[in-house]
């Protein structure tokens, strides 16, 4: 990790790249509860005496995919656009892997439905950044 802090989404980061997605896939545009959502969207930066509750990038990536896949805040898209956000912020460490990974679709639908924990995520994508370093080679 290094010194400066982390490049987290803001709420309004996470509200455009859902509509990114509905626009590219379709969906009812709107959020449900947006206090919940603000909390899902805080998650990653939760901490304490200066420190961050999730390590940095794979579980503040993990945190993001998990809290806003698992609280299903928007009327719809919530698994896609928590996916996203997850593939986002890690671009912002220069960290890229394919959205079509059939690990990071399996464990979003996991978390969507409640058979996934924040470290099975986090694991998760970690292997699929692997996995796309790898094929790259």
């Amino acid at each position: 990790m290094s010194d400066r802090l982390p490049d987290f989404l803001s709420l309004s980061d996470v509200l455009e790249i859902h509509e990114e997605s509905l626009a590219l896939y379709g969906g009812m545009h709107g959020v449900r509860d947006e206090n919940g959502l603000e909390s899902a969207v805080s998650q990653p930066m939760a901490g304490h005496s200066g420190g961050f509750f999730h390590d940095e990038p794979f579980g503040m990536a993990a945190a993001y995919l998990y809290y806003i896949a698992a609280s299903q805040h928007f009327n719809d898209g919530n698994k896609r656009a928590a996916l996203a956000c997850a593939l986002v912020f890690l671009e912002r460490y220069e960290i890229e892997m394919a959205v079509e990974d059939e690990g990071l679709l399996a464990i979003t639908m996991a978390v969507a439905s409640g058979d996934a924990t924040l470290a099975e995520v986090r694991t998760a994508l970690e292997e699929a950044a692997e996995r796309h370093s790898r094929a790259r080679e």
